[in-house]
């Protein structure tokens, strides 16, 4: 029988663009941690939306900001899913 082992490259790209959903996907963190995630990451998005970016420089750098916290939090999540891969296969 095959054990639900999460796909580290998964994610990676679930958590890469709404930090927390790779979290949701592998188990991993406490739940209150992921919902907060993903619930400032809305935020930023909406505000994105709706004050655009193309006039504005404080949204670019907002941009730019959320595009590095993105990857981290997708390199730990790969991370995360790919220990508990390790773990469960040997």
């Amino acid at each position: 029988m095959k054990k639900n082992i999460p796909n580290p490259w998964i994610a990676l790209f679930l958590n890469s663009f709404v930090p927390g959903l790779g979290y949701f996907y592998c188990g991993t963190k406490w739940k209150w941690f992921n919902i907060t995630l993903i619930f400032i990451e809305i935020l930023r998005y909406l505000e994105l939306i709706f004050f655009g970016t193309s006039f504005d420089n404080k949204s670019m750098y907002q941009l730019f900001i959320g595009i590095i916290l993105g990857t981290i939090f997708g390199i730990d999540a790969f991370r995360d899913a790919y220990l508990l891969r390790k773990k469960n296969v040997t």
